[in-house]
């Protein structure tokens, strides 16, 4: 089975045209498309490789192949009336990101929880009618957002 975090890690990824509209609709399907880490032969399948996306698919009693994305489109929506499983092979290079990207995000992530941190901290206080708390927190939320500016 395909799941969500393969689909959205796939939508990372740098897709070849038309990629998208392929992506959705695997995912409509997600319960009967399998992820292989091999290219299988005479099964149902689409390839989304670099270069291009291919699919050979059992359409009208025999294996077709599609190479164009509108074709691959019309041909999945055919195959998946017959609820076969299909096997996904995904050839794409890794997206590289920077240490310095992945430091930023950290940060800003560890910012927004502690944000969301004082934020419940600040409606605990305001429910038990604490105002030296609620202020003290209320300033270190400014102070904190100061600093994301």
């Amino acid at each position: 089975m395909l799941t969500k975090a393969q689909i959205q890690e796939l939508r990372m990824k740098i897709l070849p045209t038309g990629g998208g509209s392929i992506l959705d609709i695997l995912n409509q399907h997600r319960e009967i498309v399998t992820v292989t880490s091999i290219a299988l032969e005479n099964v149902p399948m689409v390839i989304i490789a670099k270069h291009g996306i291919l699919a050979r698919l059992p359409i009208h009693g025999s294996i077709q192949k599609y190479s164009n994305v509108k074709d691959i489109v019309d041909a999945l929506k055919i195959f998946f009336e017959k609820k076969e499983m299909l096997y996904l092979y995904i050839n794409l290079p890794a997206f590289h990101v920077p240490s310095y990207v992945d430091e930023m995000l950290f940060e800003v992530t560890k910012r927004d929880d502690q944000k969301q941190q004082l934020i419940k901290m600040i409606d605990e206080a305001l429910q038990r009618k604490d105002q030296d708390t609620f202020k003290a927190l209320s300033l270190q939320l400014q102070a904190l957002e100061k600093q994301e500016e």
